[in-house]
């Protein structure tokens, strides 16, 4: 149990990058959601980044597949937690990392769209950022192919929304 002065002094300068216009990138498990989201809610006038699409792990949302393993957690465990994440207004989702997180499967459109389209679902065309989590996304191949992919799984949506996704959101969220 952590004491509640520490907490306090977490809450406290979270509140201040919001005060001198800075954000907060968070990556929990989904275990860690309902400290996190008590955090977000803490802290209503910092925007905070919810790196990794919620840290959500893609092999969550295809067929169990015993070869490869169990998951880090389940769809629900990490659906439940996200749409309360979701709901506050002063979060951002940043679609990184997932290229990384598909061990034993080629990272391909069709691996990586249900968590895609889930976070599309949860937070909007208004409050997605695309990052490319360099170097990290090595671990599942390049940065060029993760860009293909990704742009693979939006290829269908309003071209507004795909400006949103690799540009404009981020011009916007961090004032660049």
């Amino acid at each position: 149990m952590v004491p509640i002065g520490r907490v306090m002094g977490i809450i406290r300068h979270v509140r201040h990058l919001g005060e001198i216009g800075l954000r907060l990138d968070f990556v929990v498990p989904p275990a860690w959601f309902p400290q996190m989201l008590r955090l977000i809610e803490a802290c209503p006038d910092t925007w905070l980044h919810a790196d990794h699409g919620v840290n959500g792990g893609p092999r969550a949302f295809l067929a169990y597949d015993p070869g490869l393993g169990k998951p880090a957690h389940t769809w629900g465990e990490w659906l439940r937690g996200a749409e309360k994440i979701a709901a506050r207004r002063n979060v951002v989702c940043k679609i990184s990392g997932i290229v990384s997180r598909l061990p034993g499967l080629t990272p391909d459109a069709q691996h990586l769209k249900p968590i895609v389209d889930m976070c599309y679902d949860l937070f909007g065309p208004d409050r997605l950022v695309f990052a490319g989590d360099w170097p990290w996304c090595l671990k599942g191949t390049s940065l060029a192919r993760w860009v293909e992919i990704l742009k693979e799984i939006v290829r269908d949506r309003p071209l507004v929304d795909q400006k949103k996704l690799f540009h404009d959101n981020a011009i916007r969220h961090y004032h660049i």
